[in-house]
Order: C-alpha cells, then sequence, then structure tokens
C-alpha cells in the first residue's frame, strides 16, 4: 500500500538560545503532554537542533526513534477519532482505489513518520 506524503499533529515549539531549550509558547493551544518526549529529546541534542542552515534557517529533520514521533501523532489524532481515513492514490484519482480506514492505535503498521524542527 503506498500513500502520497502528508501533514499531520504540527506542534509550534520555540528556542530559547540563552537558556539552551527548546519550549512550547504558553499562548500556544500544543499540549505539552503530546510533545514531552520529542521536546526532552530536542532539549537533549540542542546543539543539533538549534543550528541554522545558510539562509539563516532551523530546518533540521528530527533524529529521535521513530517510536517517539509515532507516539506523538497517536496522541494528537486519538484525540479527534479513533480511526485515520485516507486515499489510497499517489497522482490521479480513480473509482479503483478505495479509503483506507484504520485505527489510530495500528497507525505505524500504514505510514511512516518523519518530523523536522
Amino acid at each position: 500500500m503506498s500513500f502520497s506524503k502528508a501533514q499531520s499533529s504540527q506542534y509550534v515549539v520555540k528556542v530559547d538560545k540563552q537558556k539552551h531549550n527548546f519550549y512550547i509558547p504558553p499562548k500556544v493551544k500544543s499540549l505539552y503532554s503530546d510533545t514531552c518526549d520529542i521536546i526532552l529529546h530536542m532539549n537533549n541534542s540542542f546543539e543539533y537542533y538549534s543550528q541554522e542552515n545558510l539562509e539563516s534557517e532551523i530546518y533540521n529533520k528530527l533524529i529521535c526513534e521513530k517510536d517517539i514521533m509515532i507516539n506523538c501523532v497517536k496522541k494528537n489524532i486519538s484525540q479527534k477519532s479513533s480511526l485515520i481515513i485516507a486515499l489510497r492514490y499517489k497522482e490521479d484519482f480513480s473509482h479503483n482505489k478505495p479509503l483506507f480506514v484504520g485505527e489510530i492505535a495500528q497507525l505505524h503498521q500504514f505510514f511512516e513518520i518523519e518530523g523536522v524542527y
């Protein structure tokens, strides 16, 4: 089964370069409990995640274990539903390619999950 790339479970995470840590800003609605494992990982690898590229932007691939990202996405999505529905097509939609319906708890069996900061 093959799916196109999609976005899910975006979080606002800020960096405090003086304190050498990452945090969720107080005004943001993201739940810390959903992201705490990723933020802990990022804080433990502060030098990597705070590096800027040639355009003075931070855009670093998450290098934490896949389980940490998967659990974060599951926590976030499961607040809304226990199922995930996706279309099984890459470029051109046809009626021969049905919807995929699966349990969020089994997300890791059907989707590859990556993250960037």
